[in-house]
């Protein structure tokens, strides 16, 4: 539900910017500018609420490491380096030029995660496999231990609970 407020506010900014940027400006220059500050935000919202939302769901299934390893690289590759160069070759953008780096940014890292998320590497993690197993009846009740395999009738060999 927030997802989605998040969403529609990002879009409501991309689609009347110069409408949100009027509100606290009367400098034809501020607003010319505000619009298209408030465009690239808006992008960088949308995206933003999709990567969160797939973190999470990546997170909670214990798939942590790639994911932030990708988030580490990519924020300072697209963010501090591209900031730079954008301000360093086009200083002419002012402030477009970070905003579309960090825009850049969590576009990268949103699609990343999505492909992360729909491909299976998160469904190996010992969290989903365990919680599988258990509901299966394919781990021990008294150790975890996974029986996969195992004859159901041979005891656990983490445990030695009879089968």
């Amino acid at each position: 539900e927030q997802l989605i407020g998040v969403f529609l506010n990002g879009a409501s900014a991309a689609v009347s910017p110069d409408e949100a940027a009027t509100i606290d400006a009367v400098n034809a220059e501020i607003v010319r500018v505000g619009a298209m500050v408030l465009i690239i935000a808006a992008a960088f919202q949308m995206f933003d609420a999709v990567a969160i939302a797939l973190s999470g769901a990546l997170r909670g299934a214990g798939d942590t490491v790639l994911p932030g390893v990708a988030t580490i690289v990519l924020s300072w590759g697209c963010i501090v380096g591209g900031g730079y160069i954008m301000v360093h070759f086009w200083p002419e953008l002012g402030s477009l030029g970070p905003w579309g780096a960090a825009a850049l940014y969590i576009i990268l890292l949103a699609a990343f995660l999505f492909w992360r998320f729909m491909g299976d590497a998160w469904k190996t993690k010992s969290v989903v496999r365990e919680h599988e197993a258990k509901e299966l009846g394919l781990s021990c009740d008294t150790c975890g231990y996974d029986l996969q395999g195992l004859d159901p009738a041979s005891p656990c060999p983490g445990c030695s609970t009879p089968g």
